[in-house]
């Protein structure tokens, strides 16, 4: 375990000019300076997308003409929040629309032609993706030359000569940003416009998508959540808030909301994904209540499936800083999952790929320094789909194709350098582990992509306790650092080598649990070394 101890010389300066807690000040002088002045000095322009007022023109003409309107959205949690943002804005505005959430399985991703084929036999007039349907050409010129308008609104990667100026297209590429959202505050800017208002519950659907999609929390993205997380404390918003464990910050939104709502798209088998829309749109809170059990009940079902899966390859071992994962009975729901796993676990880029029938369905995680897409994209021309990004791609190919696609990869990410993970880390001491501390670092909230929530060192703590959980999976660890004793949670370790009476060095998250009113420190250990 490598770490470098992070300057914080600056949280003097920063508690009294910024009129900030001391331990948020010393946190928030502990990132690079030309983060500090986006925090503190960023203003966000009015965005303007440059097809709005086309957009808007074509909706409007279809409700004029009492038309029938479908929302077409996607599986995971942006797709889903951006299908029901624009579902409640036309709901506010008393429209009924359709709206269809693809099964991730029968349909696969996005916008094709046998999905417009079934618009065209329902008779729908004017289809609107959200989060999908930027490169769906056949598709949207399937839907076009059946006499059925197109408004797409999308965020993904723009591939050349994808579009069909028949259609709408509303994009960040068309617009004055010069940064990347997630589809849906794409959806959120066209729901506001379609209602000539701004709405507080949409505003907090489109910020949770920017923590699930994970993206960059700088300029504009930071402004938009930090005013959403304010709205989702202020506000009895009961679909996200019946999500929720306790305190809404970015946090819990990506490890419990977002992973609730993704749920239900990766076992589509078993779960409705397109009943989390009508959830997100309701009215009725016992109606809501009792669905939020019902996702409650498919995030536990997954998670004990990902675990399951994950145990029955326990002797996989990387080549060359890469592992392909091929199993013909693997869910593909959960493929992402187990690749972003052996990734984490086995410190490589992990291929993952359910079989049926001659095609492989994959899924690929990569890891920090590591740019996989780049690497994959040399080969494309093995793979029946690929898309994706650095660190995360969907694809597709042909088992005569898979030896020499794990030859070349394999080939290609030898000569990649892997050096082990140095850790930037803040010293924490006896006095700093306080719960109004802990606290205090929601003034610097949100924390996701670009702006990581800090790691701390607890540093030669003295092991007093320890209590295994569930299956020795998790542990209680009761330590002393300095003259203090206090808890910390190890999770998913199966081969904790941490006796009682070690001295260790601790790399952990600081959180506070609020638990029927009562508050505890929460105390994650990432990492540890033993003295």
């Amino acid at each position: 375990m490598k770490y470098n101890i992070k300057d914080t010389s600056l949280e003097k300066a920063l508690a009294n000019g910024c009129n900030i807690p001391f331990f948020a000040a010393k946190v928030l002088a502990s990132y690079d300076m030309d983060v500090i002045k986006d925090i503190l000095d960023y203003h966000q322009q009015g965005v303007v997308f440059n097809t709005m007022e086309q957009a808007i023109e074509l909706i409007d003409k279809h409700i004029n003409n009492n038309a029938k309107i479908v929302i077409m959205g996607d599986y995971d949690c942006d797709g889903v929040l951006a299908t029901s943002i624009l579902v409640k804005a036309f709901k506010d505005k008393g429209v009924d629309v359709g709206y269809y959430i693809p099964n991730r399985i029968v349909d696969g991703y996005g916008l094709n032609q046998n999905i417009v084929q079934q618009f065209i036999d329902k008779d729908y007039d004017l289809i609107i993706t959200v989060d999908n349907g930027i490169n769906a050409l056949d598709a949207v010129q399937l839907a076009l030359d059946n006499g059925i308008d197109v408004l797409v609104s999308d965020h993904h990667a723009i591939e050349e000569d994808m579009q069909d100026n028949r259609a709408i297209y509303v994009h960040p590429a068309y617009s004055n940003l010069d940064y990347y959202i997630s589809g849906g505050v794409v959806a959120y800017y066209i729901a506001i416009a379609l209602l000539n208002r701004d709405d507080s519950y949409l505003h907090a659907l489109a910020a949770i998508t920017l923590i699930s999609d994970v993206m960059p929390l700088e300029k504009g993205n930071r402004i938009f959540l930090r005013k959403a997380l304010a709205n989702m404390q202020a506000n009895d918003y009961l679909p996200i808030k019946s999500l929720a464990t306790g305190f809404i910050d970015s946090g819990m939104i990506g490890t419990i909301i977002a992973p609730k709502i993704n749920s239900l798209g990766r076992l589509p088998d078993l779960y409705n994904p397109n009943k989390l829309v009508r959830y997100f749109c309701s009215d009725n809170a016992n109606e809501i209540k009792s669905f939020a059990k019902e996702i409650e009940a498919c995030n536990n079902h997954r998670k004990d499936m990902t675990a399951q899966y994950f145990a029955s390859y326990s002797e996989v071992v990387p080549s060359n800083n890469f592992v392909m994962i091929e199993e013909e009975n693997l869910h593909e729901g959960l493929i992402g999952l187990l690749a972003s796993r052996f990734a984490n676990q086995y410190n490589c880029v992990c291929l993952v790929a359910t079989q049926n029938g001659d095609t492989f369905k994959g899924s690929v995680r990569s890891i920090d320094g590591i740019n996989a897409y780049e690497v994959f994209k040399k080969h494309s021309a093995l793979f029946d789909k690929f898309g994706g990004h650095a660190q995360a791609m969907g694809l597709s190919y042909n088992k005569e194709n898979a030896k020499e696609i794990n030859e070349k990869l394999s080939n290609d990410f030898k000569d990649i350098d892997i050096s082990d993970k140095e850790y930037q880390v803040i010293d924490v001491k006896e006095d700093d582990l306080s719960i109004d501390n802990v606290k205090s670092l929601r003034y610097l909230e949100p924390f996701g992509n670009e702006f990581e929530a800090p790691l701390f060192l607890l540093k030669n703590v003295l092991v007093a306790q320890i209590k295994h959980l569930k299956g020795n999976i998790h542990h209680r660890i009761s330590v002393l650092l300095d003259h203090k004793a206090v808890d910390v949670m190890v999770f998913n370790q199966s081969d904790l080598d941490i006796k009682v009476n070690d001295h260790v060095d601790m790399i952990v998250k600081l959180g506070v649990n609020e638990f029927y009113g009562k508050e505890k420190l929460n105390i994650i250990v990432e990492d540890y070394k033993i003295q």
